[in-house]
């Protein structure tokens, strides 16, 4: 279909064409470096497109840090809980939505340098908001007697922990399988708690 323009051996209208989106390929020599010892995997295996199809990408490059942060930063303002309990439907104020907004930035920044370029993408933030209203909808009945900021602190702390935290090794395992230089759990929850979410995780 991509290549003879035909579906089912019937050829398709010249006016309808295919756009898709892909990582780029993977390096050889860096998938013949990993080993069984890797507690998690540096980059998908991505294989390298047919050369028909070569000269039809348009590369992109990774987002620059301000087009990513606006991005986060709208996608955030947009963001809203629902509480299907009650029937109601929750905004984050800006105080909030600041907080959010660096933390995810945060650890994305880490797991990308860290890690990998492609350890990460825009379907972490898309999980960070479902955890969020997964957490503040389960308890709601206890809110009232909670702080309203220190109970949201609490769903965006217990979001990015599942989503970027429990992915990386604690630095006790570095030292029982004698691996340098690997980040860990603590290195990011420094990260966090100098820059966001104070006592993180």
């Amino acid at each position: 279909m991509f290549i003879d323009k035909t579906l089912h051996c019937v050829n398709l209208p010249e006016n309808i064409f295919f756009t898709a989106a892909i990582n780029p390929p993977s390096d050889p020599s860096k998938e013949a470096k990993s080993t069984d010892n890797e507690f998690y995997r540096v980059d998908y295996m991505v294989h390298k497109l047919p050369q028909l199809l070569q000269n039809l990408v348009v590369p992109y490059g990774v987002l620059e840090s301000s087009i990513m942060r606006d991005y986060i930063q709208q996608k955030i303002a947009q963001f809203e809980i629902s509480i299907e309990k009650d029937e109601q439907v929750i905004s984050l104020t800006k105080a909030e939505q600041k907080i959010l907004t660096k933390a995810i930035l945060d650890a994305q920044e880490f797991c990308e340098t860290k890690l990998a370029p492609n350890t990460v993408s825009q379907r972490e933030i898309q999980r960070c908001f479902n955890f969020i209203e997964y957490f503040w909808s389960s308890d709601w009945d206890n809110t009232k007697n909670i702080d309203r900021t220190v109970y949201a602190l609490r769903c965006i702390a217990l979001s990015i922990a599942l989503i970027y935290y429990f992915r990386l090794p604690k630095r006790n395992d570095n030292k029982e399988s004698k691996v340098k230089n690997r980040p860990s759990r603590e290195d990011l929850a420094k990260k966090l708690h100098e820059g966001t979410i104070p006592n993180f995780p």
